[in-house]
């Protein structure tokens, strides 16, 4: 998302780019407008400018009056929730204003790349990243989501934040080889009034990443509970090891091509956007077996493929219940193989891929795509 990375805490003399708002003395001036939410907020890269500290760079989230009472409650209530959350593994969200009919939220900006990046460029190359990056990584995220999942405010119990949107997109990994989670913008939280910000009734986020009872009316669940954020980053997990995901595998084609013939001989013939719908996603996430993830994970060393095969069951009883477990078996797993994996190593990886990608000729960088979908449904990835 940001093609622009600014050099950290790099002092800019004000004035160059257009002013969002100002706070107690502090400048929030835009660098460049990197996109929009699905819920109307304008996403920007900007220069926090302050006479102490200098210039650093920083991500404005901007939602202006004439958009739905629900989306300034959600951009108000993504700060509120995250303002207290300190982890390495979580972008900083460092506070919500509002100036008459704008709002604004700032958080962290991560100078790195995504993994939706990481990935296209391990495409590019035609190798996926090692076993230790992948594992590396999600158990970060990991420890990341249990903090989330157990956040509590004082003597109270957990208020059981659950992020709802893990997917590559929203993992980023900085220079120093530190992944980090982001855009708690659409977490769920049974805290009063949170509720109706965020039902449960549609997936939000990326659905290729939802878990099934996000899709699937049988399996639905009355409140977000920590085990859908365990079988998204699942997914995660399957596609950084093997560059395939679980509902896209061959033989869960096969099975939602037939039914989908016997829908369209039934019903009427599907459009193409009906193909690639949240209902189609609903029928992939019924109808996987854990025979697809053994077929998915084939090429993986048998202790990490035990993970896998936990974290991606149908049944949410039958997956790890806590974050916690799942970070202490992935590192378990990752210490079997490399000891020594960690931040250092993962950031000399990342820079080897970049080194690669960079030798490629360039009508293979301009082109390359990166999908985790096959055949006529691939949704595809630019990588540049």
């Amino acid at each position: 998302m940001f093609g622009f990375i600014p050099s950290r805490h790099r002092r800019v003399p004000p004035g160059t780019g257009q002013l969002l708002f100002r706070e107690e003395g502090v400048e929030y001036e835009q660098i460049k407008c990197v996109g929009a939410s699905p819920y109307g907020e304008l996403i920007f890269l900007a220069w926090r400018h302050a006479a102490r500290h200098g210039s650093t760079p920083v991500v404005v989230k901007s939602l202006g009056g004439l958009q739905p009472w629900k989306s300034r409650r959600r951009l108000e209530e993504e700060a509120r929730l995250l303002s207290g959350l300190v982890h390495p593994g979580i972008a900083r969200v460092h506070g919500y204003h509002s100036r008459g009919t704008q709002h604004f939220t700032v958080s962290e900006f991560i100078e790195g790349h995504s993994l939706t990046k990481l990935l296209g460029y391990a495409a590019l190359r035609g190798r996926p990243l090692s076993e230790e990056f992948a594992l590396y990584v999600c158990a970060q995220v990991a420890g990341a989501l249990h903090a989330a999942h157990s956040r509590r405010g004082g003597d109270f119990p957990p208020w059981g934040l659950v992020h709802r949107n893990v997917s590559p997109d929203n993992i980023r990994v900085d220079r120093d080889g530190q992944p980090k989670l982001t855009h708690f913008d659409l977490a769920g939280c049974p805290l009063p009034g949170r509720e109706t910000l965020t039902g449960l009734s549609d997936p939000l986020g990326d659905p290729d990443y939802a878990a099934p009872e996000r899709l699937c009316s049988r399996l639905m669940r009355t409140r977000p509970e920590a085990r859908m954020d365990l079988f998204s980053l699942g997914l995660v997990l399957l596609e950084l090891l093997t560059h395939q995901h679980l509902y896209y595998v061959a033989p869960v084609d096969q099975r939602v091509a037939r039914i989908l013939l016997l829908l369209r001989l039934a019903v009427h013939p599907m459009s193409r956007d009906e193909a690639r719908s949240v209902d189609q996603l609903a029928i992939r996430a019924e109808l996987f077996r854990p025979s697809d993830v053994e077929y998915a994970a084939r090429n993986v060393s048998e202790p990490v493929k035990a993970v896998v095969h936990t974290l991606l069951r149908q049944d949410p009883g039958e997956r790890y219940v806590t974050a916690a477990e799942v970070q202490a078996e992935l590192l378990r797993c990752l210490k079997g193989r490399s000891f020594w994996y960690g931040a250092w190593r993962a950031a000399r990886e990342v820079r080897q891929l970049e080194r690669e990608v960079a030798r490629l000729p360039h009508e293979a960088q301009t082109v390359g795509s990166y999908s985790v979908r096959g055949g006529d449904s691939a949704r595809s990835t630019t990588t540049r």
